[in-house]
């Protein structure tokens, strides 16, 4: 089994002091996410942000159109990535880094070793409580009871939520205290052991589907004819299954065959039609084919 290198322990990521920017600096973070992404991304740190961003804090930031996730800071920079618009940081989850600066470096040790993404050990790595992301569900503590006096106004919205449903979606949150930016919020919830996160384990097996034409129901040697619509090998007729409808009749009112009223029978043709399985083509593509029948053998009845 190999060693860690002796360098990983090194502490050469040093924590910026923030408290000592030059007014109007702008910086950039590298954050992992507990995805299986091919790298680090980066996002713009905020200037009402800068002095809580440091290497190890849990951010909240956008992935994507609406996915949200709590991802580790890896390191601040100055120089903006090329080619991109960073997103900005939307929120600072803790006061202090959850993750030390020798567990950033053992982590990116370990993806390269592993071939793997820093993501993923970071997934492997973190409690599930400190990996909150947009499918994340809350869970109330049982234990808790129901004594919510020493919550604030929306922990309190949130807690007697929880307290009825059981569990809460996190855009179930956010519609029940009206704010965006949930994550402070839960947090706090899970601090005060309100509530607990429970981390849904996807099944990532699926059985594996072809879609495969039928060619021809006749093999070398036979012959095959169709007649009306039907499919005859060596002379004789198919075998229809029970309830299989192959004619379709229509009777009038005695009104007049307007385009209105042909419309409105190739759709009822549509709805009702059960095609057999007699050609290359998808069950779909036949029902539509009925529709257009019926279109056509009405229009030449108007002629």
């Amino acid at each position: 089994m190999s060693s860690v290198p002796a360098d990983i322990v090194e502490n050469d990521l040093k924590i910026h002091d923030n408290n000592f920017l030059p007014p109007g600096a702008v910086y950039f973070a590298e954050v992992i996410i507990p995805l299986a992404l091919p790298k680090t991304y980066t996002w713009q740190v905020p200037s009402h942000l800068l002095h809580a961003v440091a290497p190890g804090c849990r951010v909240e930031v956008n992935l994507g159109k609406n996915k949200k996730y709590a991802g580790v800071v890896k390191r601040l920079i100055k120089e903006k990535p090329e080619f991109i618009e960073p997103k900005e940081i939307l929120n600072v989850l803790d006061a202090e880094p959850v993750v030390f600066e020798q567990q950033l470096k053992l982590w990116e040790w370990m993806a390269g070793y592993y071939m793997c993404s820093e993501g993923e050990v970071m997934a492997a790595a973190l409690p599930t409580h400190l990996k909150l992301s947009s499918e994340a569900i809350l869970i109330y503590n049982e234990e808790y009871g129901d004594d919510f006096s020493k919550l604030d106004n929306e922990e309190y919205l949130i807690a007697e939520a929880l307290l009825i449903k059981k569990e809460l979606k996190l855009t179930e949150v956010q519609l029940v205290a009206d704010i965006v930016h949930v994550y402070p919020l839960i947090k706090r919830l899970i601090d005060k052991k309100v509530c607990f996160i429970w981390e849904a384990i996807n099944e990532k097996y699926k059985d594996k589907k072809e879609n495969y034409i039928k060619r021809c129901v006749a093999i070398a040697g036979d012959t095959l004819v169709i007649r009306d619509g039907l499919v005859y090998v060596n002379g004789q007729p198919p075998l229809l299954p029970p309830k299989s409808q192959t004619f379709y009749y229509v009777e009038t009112t005695g009104q007049p065959l307007d385009e209105d009223r042909i419309q409105a029978a190739a759709e009822a043709a549509y709805v009702k039609a059960r095609p057999l399985d007699n050609t290359d083509f998808v069950y779909q593509w036949r029902k539509q084919m009925a529709r257009q029948y019926t279109l056509r053998a009405l229009r030449d009845l108007q002629i």
